[in-house]
């Protein structure tokens, strides 16, 4: 019998109430060092990971959902294949054809962005994207897209009545699917993308519970690659404050605020312990309440 069961067993019901809750969503073991590991370097072309980016970057500030220079709104890839008032800014397969990569040129007129000019390897990888993108129309206001995921998934995006399976898609790109089509049903503007310092700070004390310190928050902001945000969350997500952080928060969830003695009760007899192996292991929701509500490790290491 697990050492905490006097502790856990007058739970049962609120432990019920909250069985839907994901534990975590870092993959893997967690791990000491909060250095930001390099990009891979085979990682294909797709509009989320890479030029979403970009355009946050460069563009959005005139092309984005507070403001549409032209009527071009370039802050999903639904927008910027309807485009803008003059019509289609890229035609898939030819970049060469792409009026948005010839205004991104130098010397072009108009030209995009104003008094600046994109770095060629930004450049490059615009042109290689379009270049192997691959899209079909489907019906009215509809576009169904092949080989990549994220073309794939805003084609659900158009099309309410949807039947087609997300089953193959990534769980965070089902997920925004459904933020961006509740957006749109209430007609909300979302709050324009932060800058690299409060993201940050944000993602530390939401993922950690911890203040970056100066010497983190320089090196993030010299960082030149577009993924620099994606890599630090899934870096704290690994690191073992978070499976910490994290365990204190659900300790006060489920079983409250008691006093300093039952914290160090509940520390005794392993309880904080076993919700921190569980985020840092990542174990599934279904088997961490099943052990607390038996009171007893299914399978103890």
């Amino acid at each position: 019998m697990w050492k905490g069961s006097s502790l856990i067993l007058n739970y049962g019901a609120l432990l019920c109430s909250i069985l839907v809750l994901p534990l975590t969503v870092v993959s893997g073991t967690a791990k000491d060092s909060l250095q930001i590991p390099p990009p891979p370097n085979d990682a294909p072309l797709t509009w989320e990971r890479h030029i979403e980016p970009l355009f946050d970057r460069e563009c959005v500030k005139c092309h984005g959902p507070l403001k549409q220079k032209g009527g071009l709104d370039l802050s999903t890839f639904q927008n910027v294949i309807r485009g803008g008032e003059s019509g289609s800014v890229i035609t898939p397969g030819a970049p060469s054809s792409s009026p948005l990569l010839q205004f991104l040129q130098a010397g072009s007129d108009p030209h995009m962005p104003p008094k600046k000019q994109l770095v060629e390897e930004d450049l490059r990888k615009i042109e290689t994207w379009i270049a192997h993108l691959n899209i079909k129309k489907g019906g009215p206001g509809s576009f169904a897209a092949s080989q990549t995921e994220d073309t794939e998934l805003e084609s659900l995006a158009t099309d309410e009545k949807s039947t087609q399976d997300f089953s193959h898609l990534p769980p965070h790109h089902i997920i925004d699917y459904f933020i961006r089509a509740e957006w749109t049903k209430r007609r909300l503007v979302p709050s324009p993308i932060c800058d690299d310092r409060t993201f940050v700070r944000r993602s530390y004390l939401d993922i950690t519970g911890t203040i970056p310190s100066s010497d983190t928050v320089q090196r993030f902001l010299f960082d030149p690659t577009h993924d620099k945000r994606r890599r630090l969350v899934r870096t704290l997500l690994e690191s073992d404050q978070y499976a910490k952080s994290m365990a204190e928060s659900f300790d006060l969830i489920l079983l409250g605020r008691k006093g300093t003695r039952a914290a160090k009760n509940r520390e005794k007899h392993g309880w904080v312990n076993f919700l921190e192996r569980g985020f840092s292991e990542n174990r599934p929701w279904n088997e961490t309440m099943r052990e607390i509500i038996l009171a007893r490790q299914i399978n103890p290491t």
